[in-house]
């Protein structure tokens, strides 16, 4: 099947299901809801997730890339940041923001790799951060109402972070050493090796890289928690937890535009089943979008158009690699 035609699936299941989110509001309910809504809790929730999408992600991009011996700065990290939002959203695939963050803080010299890797890491921390923060919505929902339901949830959600902290006593073990040794002896993993080295050399960074995604996640379920609380909906911030596991988890099938769709709808249902009226989660959902799409237009078009380029960023790495401490 060529690139043509998946996109244009893609693009057909994003415009239906939007198209039938939007249907199955009841508008006229929801648009004298909408007159009742605290603009005050709304500006602040957009606020935290401006903040969030530039200053925050920025703030775990740059721990990732120290544990891999990439020195960049706070400023450079938030302009790139910025413009590869604007490719994810604006570009057909989400992983072109990526390929742009790889390739601007890819070393001039060798050791290319790491630039890849601190990304991975950057995102794999995050997928795991996000179930921590899912599964704690998950529990005070089980404790609140005793739903065996929301028990294996916590479970299920609880398990990929528990066996990620389990791994490195597992890779330490003698068991496993032989099977190590044999793929240290295959070149072409040498990178891999290399960057997973680094990576369980730092325990401090990767702490630290943890804890700052944890923020992360507890900033954005906040944000969330606030739109409801604005159409006088409060105290969901389990729910919020939950349903933004859903809405951030669903983001990485690629049947869509970018989530487009599948990330509201996905959203809107957990929500629904959450008690949480359905008009009220597609509401909430689509404004999430909106900042995003907002957030990316704005700040990642203005940085663009004012942007030096790799070889500006390359001559700054040199500057900031001059100046750190050896």
């Amino acid at each position: 099947m060529s690139k043509n035609i998946i996109r244009a699936i893609k693009l057909l299941v994003s415009v239906g299901l939007i198209a039938y989110l939007i249907y199955t509001v009841d508008w006229a309910r929801a648009i004298t809801e909408l007159r009742g809504v605290n603009r005050y809790l709304v500006f602040l929730a957009a606020l935290i997730f401006m903040f969030n999408t530039v200053v925050t992600s920025a703030w775990k991009w740059q721990i990732s890339l120290r544990i891999h011996g990439l020195p960049w700065r706070f400023p450079g990290l938030s302009k790139i940041l910025l413009i590869g939002l604007f490719l994810n959203n604006f570009l057909p695939s989400a992983i072109g923001g990526d390929i742009y963050r790889v390739y601007r803080t890819m070393p001039q010299g060798g050791q290319k790799s790491r630039a890849v890797s601190a990304v991975l890491l950057d995102r794999v921390m995050g997928l795991l951060s996000l179930f921590v923060v899912g599964a704690l919505g998950a529990l005070m929902l089980y404790l609140a109402n005793r739903d065996p339901r929301f028990g294996l949830l916590t479970l299920v959600l609880a398990a990929p972070p528990l066996a990620a902290a389990i791994f490195p006593f597992v890779f330490r073990l003698s068991l496993f050493r032989p099977l190590f040794k044999k793929l240290g002896r295959v070149k072409k993993l040498d990178p891999l090796v290399a960057n997973t080295r680094l990576i369980f050399g730092d325990k401090q960074g990767v702490a630290r890289l943890a804890a700052v995604s944890l923020l992360f996640h507890i900033l954005a379920v906040t944000a969330i928690a606030l739109l409801f609380a604005a159409a006088h909906a409060p105290g969901l911030w389990a729910e919020s937890a939950v349903a933004d596991t859903t809405y951030a988890t669903v983001a990485l099938l690629p049947i869509s535009i970018n989530g487009l769709g599948v990330q509201e709808g996905s959203f809107a249902f957990t929500a629904q089943q959450l008690g949480i009226s359905f008009s009220h989660a597609v509401i909430v959902a689509l404004a999430l979008r909106l900042i995003a799409l907002l957030t990316s237009l704005i700040g990642g078009g203005l940085v663009f158009l004012f942007d030096k380029g790799r070889s500006a960023d390359l001559d700054l790495a040199t500057e900031t690699i001059k100046r750190s401490p050896h």
